[in-house]
C-alpha cells in the first residue's frame, strides 16, 4: 500500500472510531468513502465507513447493498449475503442486488438460491449479455435445459458462432457426461430453423446425433457439409464411423 494511502487510511480509521465522528459525517460522505476506500482497495477501512453508513441509516437498501459488495470483493461471501437479505428486505425492487447475492451464492455453491437470483436480475434486465451469459453456465450445471435452451438462441441471436467458438467445449463436455445429448439436439434444431447456414450449429448437430446413435440424419448432415469441405478429416471420421455403424461396410472402408 503506497504511504500516502497508508497514512489516509490510518487518520480515516482513527478519526472513524472516534465517539461522535458519525456526528461531523454525513450518510453520504460516509457511503463515498467506503466506495472510494473499496475501490483502492482498503476493505478495512470501506467496511468501517459503511459500518458506521448503516447505523446512521439502517433502512437505506444501499447502505446494506454497498457493505455486501465491499464484502463480496473481501470474499467474505457469507456476510455478503446476510447484507443482501437486508437491503432487498428494504428495498425488493432494485434489480441489481439480485445479481450481487446471485455472485456471492455461485461463489459459495448454493447453486439453486443462485439460479434463482439470476432468473429475477433477468427478467427485470433481459437485454444484459452478460448476465445471460451467467445464467447459461448456470442453467448447464443445474440441467435446467428449458432456461439453458433460451438463452443459447437469445445469445446467438447477439453474438452468432461466436458462442460455440467459446463455449462448445463446455456443452459437449455436460452433455457427454450426462448422457443428455437428446435435450442439445432441441437446441441445436431450434437454432438450425433460424439460422439454416451456420456451420457451427452443424457440426454440433453431428456430433449430438451421432453420439445419440441417429446414424441416417449425422449422415445426411455430414454429406451437406462435405459438398462444401470434401476434404474436411473430422466430417470423413463422421461419415466412416456413421456408415460402419450402419453396416455399410463397403462404404465405410
Amino acid at each position: 500500500m503506497p504511504k500516502i494511502h497508508t497514512l489516509g487510511f490510518i487518520l480515516c480509521s482513527m478519526f472513524l472510531y472516534v465517539p461522535g465522528a458519525v456526528a461531523q459525517y454525513s450518510y453520504e460522505q460516509l457511503m463515498s468513502f467506503g466506495v472510494r476506500s473499496d475501490e483502492r482497495g482498503e476493505y478495512a477501512a470501506a467496511i468501517a465507513s459503511l459500518d458506521q453508513a448503516v447505523e446512521a441509516k439502517p433502512n437505506e437498501d444501499m447502505a446494506w447493498l454497498t457493505r455486501g459488495i465491499v464484502r463480496v470483493h473481501m470474499k467474505d461471501f457469507g456476510s455478503a449475503v446476510v447484507d443482501f437479505n437486508k437491503s432487498i428486505l428494504l428495498n425488493p425492487n432494485r434489480t441489481e442486488t439480485y445479481l450481487y447475492r446471485y455472485i456471492a451464492y455461485r461463489e459459495t455453491e448454493n447453486y439453486q438460491f443462485a439460479f434463482s437470483d439470476i432468473n429475477t436480475y433477468v427478467f427485470a434486465r433481459s437485454q444484459d449479455t452478460a448476465a445471460r451469459t451467467q445464467r447459461m453456465q448456470l442453467s448447464l450445471l443445474l440441467s435446467e435445459y428449458e432456461t439453458f435452451q433460451n438463452d443459447v438462441v437469445w445469445l446467438y441471436d447477439k453474438i452468432g458462432d461466436f458462442l460455440f467458438d467459446e463455449y462448445a467445449a463446455m456443452f459437449l463436455d455436460h452433455f457427454e457426461k450426462n448422457k443428455h445429448y437428446a435435450e442439445y439436439a432441441k437446441v441445436l434444431n431450434a437454432l438450425l430453423d433460424v439460422h439454416q447456414s451456420s456451420d457451427a450449429i452443424k457440426n454440433q448437430l453431428i456430433v449430438a446425433e451421432f453420439q445419440m446413435g441417429q446414424y441416417e440424419p449425422c449422415l445426411n448432415l455430414v454429406n451437406q457439409q462435405l459438398i462444401q469441405n470434401p476434404k474436411d478429416l473430422s466430417l470423413l471420421r463422421f461419415k466412416a464411423d456413421a456408415l460402419f455403424f450402419l453396416n455399410r461396410m463397403k462404404d465405410a472402408e
